[in-house]
């Protein structure tokens, strides 16, 4: 994970790149734009990775998140805190479809694509470099 160094249960948020968003890239004009869509444009949930996000808020809990329904719901409170309350030192835009929420709980780091309902688990989503 590229903003928290710890051994604590931490999450990230990525969004698109400003430049990518702007530029000339097979993910151009790319935010807010659900997996359907995305596959639709002929392109894999592969290449959904980090490549063309940053992370733009990085932080902690405390709960176990060891079934899918407890990360669910974590993904769920995450959704929900950084569109409803962002904390004041969160610069990024209210999360919404295409963003990124990746989960780190003991050893076990899984990143989830925000959709247009719900969250989809993206196998590949940090390169072999990392």
């Amino acid at each position: 994970m590229e903003g928290v160094k710890t051994s604590e249960n931490c999450f990230e948020i990525y969004q698109i790149k400003d430049e990518i968003n702007a530029g000339v890239t097979e993910f151009q004009n790319r935010c807010f734009v659900s997996m359907n869509e995305i596959k639709s444009l002929g392109l894999k949930a592969d290449n959904v990775n980090e490549y063309y996000y940053t992370c733009v808020y990085s932080g902690t809990f405390t709960e176990e998140i060891n079934t899918a329904v407890k990360r669910n719901e974590m993904l769920a409170k995450l959704f929900q805190t950084f569109n409803i309350n962002h904390p004041a030192d969160y610069k990024g835009r209210s999360v919404s479809v295409s963003d990124v929420i990746v989960l780190k709980c003991g050893d076990k780091i899984s990143a989830y694509f925000v959709d247009s309902i719900g969250f989809v688990k993206l196998r590949k989503f940090f390169s072999e470099k990392k």
